[in-house]
């Protein structure tokens, strides 16, 4: 009798446990399922991401190229993370440029893809003393986004924003130095006069004070900086 009743707890113990490792099976197939199903749906994506980037990636190129050239050289200058192809990632040739052996004279979009931007740069040594002008060409210059972009439509604010960020970055003498102010101003300016067409008086009198205050503080920071360069 007590062999019986061991025997039926065997099996009952056995019966659980077939179950249990049934149960961990099928959990894990159907984990695996779920992460099988992860890379295809996320290439998907990618795919029309990159289908939908195509499209606008020549327009993108072009206007950059044409009025933009000021924010691609302070990409490069700031954002640049490598040359793609190299087989040092450009590390070297990129050092040269960004600690100033070399000085850029023209930056270029070549490509807009999922990952950033890749630009052809042109820089001269910075050597004033040299009898002959050595000149560098960089191609496919990877500067990637600062966040990831979903659209083609992401495109105009993300390269407005990396503009900041790298200028920022590069601080206040090369923002001077390129004129980032004053395109500063022309832009608050112009969102000003904007805002003055559709005010009431009193609005418009607000805006015109902030316009000229925007105004003395570049002149301010402007005058500050030269004083200090003067210093030097």
């Amino acid at each position: 009798r007590t062999s019986a009743v061991h025997t039926k707890y065997h099996k009952q113990r056995s019966i659980v446990a077939s179950h249990s490792l049934f149960k961990n099976i099928m959990s894990t197939t159907e984990e695996q399922l779920n992460q099988d199903a992860v890379p295809e749906d996320l290439a998907v994506k990618r795919a029309a991401l990159e289908a939908d980037i195509a499209k606008s990636a020549k327009r993108v190129m072009n206007h950059m190229n044409a009025d933009h050239e000021d924010s691609l050289i302070a990409y490069v200058l700031a954002l640049a993370t490598g040359i793609e192809g190299a087989v040092d990632d450009g590390t070297s040739s990129l050092n040269s440029i960004l600690t100033g052996e070399f000085i850029i004279t023209s930056a270029q979009l070549t490509a807009v893809d999922v990952h950033g931007f890749l630009l052809e740069v042109k820089a001269k040594k910075n050597s004033p003393d040299s009898d002959k002008e050595e000149v560098v060409v960089l191609s496919n210059v990877r500067v990637p986004y600062d966040k990831p972009i979903e659209s083609a439509r992401d495109l105009h604010t993300t390269a407005v924003r990396m503009h900041r960020v790298a200028y920022d970055k590069l601080g206040v003498l090369f923002k001077i130095k390129k004129g980032y102010y004053k395109q500063v101003m022309k832009f608050v300016a112009f969102k000003s006069y904007k805002v003055i067409q559709k005010s009431t008086p009193m609005v418009a009198v607000g805006t015109a004070t902030l316009i000229a205050a925007t105004a003395a503080a570049g002149y301010l920071l402007r005058q500050k900086s030269s004083s200090s360069s003067m210093a030097k």
